[in-house]
């Protein structure tokens, strides 16, 4: 399991866009708030951002695109970054794709651009822009707990007729890590919920499984039992943001 630990994003710019859907949706935690290119038969977009290293991971989500390519401004060209490694989760619930990058440590002021593609009726759009620092969390004890959670409601008014609220649906992942050394577990309370809390974060749940693992979510405070001498562990929950 990987976490990006984000850092700010502090510009960016799409070579087309929608008036209805800017470009600075990409940087709101709302995944159903979208960055949308111009309608019509645009089948290549850029995302080109501004931020402050040091920056190692990118990820995109919710995006609707055939292919996505991360770049690097060397400072005479676009390039990729050294030690790319890229990762594309289709999302089946809702019918996207999301990439992860991951890469050697980019520092100073760092200027990235994402070029993404589309054929077809299909309007290239995405929903989320994250960069910042990968951590791995070791030690994941497999398998996990997914269990959809339905916010919807029925009821019945005063009248008898029928109530019925729209429902959201999300996903709720529960892990356990487990750690030769109580410092371990705690590292996973200390360098991501205590620096984070609740702020959602971009998580590769199960890295290299392909579909499905890639989400946007809220880390619950995880609860730690220590086995000493023997081993610790922490558990915890993701619940999926929508």
């Amino acid at each position: 399991m990987n976490i990006c630990l984000p850092t700010t994003i502090s510009a960016i710019t799409a070579s087309s866009e929608h008036a209805t859907y800017p470009d600075d949706h990409l940087l709101l935690p709302r995944p159903r708030v979208v960055w949308q290119a111009a309608s019509g038969a645009v089948t290549s977009a850029t995302l080109t951002c501004t931020l402050t290293g040091p920056v190692d991971t990118v990820v995109l989500l919710g995006a609707v695109a055939a292919t996505a390519v991360l770049e690097v401004w060397t400072g005479s060209a676009w390039a990729a970054p050294a030690g790319l490694e890229a990762a594309d989760y289709a999302d089946t619930y809702q019918a996207t794709t999301g990439w992860w990058w991951h890469c050697t440590a980019l520092t100073g002021s760092v200027q990235l651009r994402i070029t993404l593609t589309q054929s077809g009726a299909a309007t290239i759009r995405a929903a989320l822009l994250v960069a910042g620092t990968q951590v791995a969390v070791p030690g994941v004890q497999y398998p996990v707990a997914e269990v959809p959670v339905d916010t919807g409601f029925t009821s019945t008014r005063l009248d008898g007729s029928p109530y019925y609220k729209e429902r959201t649906i999300y996903r709720l992942v529960t892990a356990t890590v487990r750690a030769e050394r109580a410092t371990s577990a705690r590292a996973l309370l200390r360098d991501v919920y205590h620096a984070h809390g609740r702020r959602p974060l971009a998580v590769q749940v199960v890295p290299g499984w392909g579909d499905d693992w890639l989400l946007y979510a809220s880390l619950s405070p995880p609860q730690a039992a220590h086995g000493l001498p023997l081993y610790s562990q922490a558990s915890f929950e993701l619940a999926e943001v929508v």
